[in-house]
């Protein structure tokens, strides 16, 4: 099972989808405007897709902004809060297990591209 988190900036979403790509739940929930609140957010909003589905799945989260390769921290961020934090690690930390990242803008040129 995989779970798909979009971070926006009036808005964060959550999808659970099976192997073959059916959705099994979706949930919305207003972003909050700082950066503890956010990961917490996030963390809570996974909390629930998985007891609504009564499975622990993989994480992936689209972003504003991106990782510095060089420092690990977020930059250009609308979301500003999001700006010089080590966001993918504290995720990670947060949520107590690996977590794939990529900017928001990138992930759908992607969807775009294959769907």
């Amino acid at each position: 099972m995989r779970i798909g988190i979009d971070l926006g900036g009036t808005k964060i979403e959550g999808i659970a989808i099976d192997s073959s790509g059916a959705q099994l739940t979706r949930q919305r929930i207003a972003t909050p405007s700082g950066y503890t609140d956010t990961l917490e957010t996030i963390r809570d909003l996974v909390s629930r897709i998985e007891q609504d589905i009564a499975h622990v799945g993989t994480i992936g989260i689209g972003h504003p902004g991106s990782v510095s390769p060089t420092t690990g921290l977020m930059r250009n961020a609308n979301s500003t809060w999001l700006n010089n934090r080590p966001f993918m690690t504290d995720l990670e930390a947060c949520l107590s297990r690996p977590v794939r990242t990529a900017n928001d803008a990138d992930r759908f040129a992607l969807s775009e591209a294959i769907d």
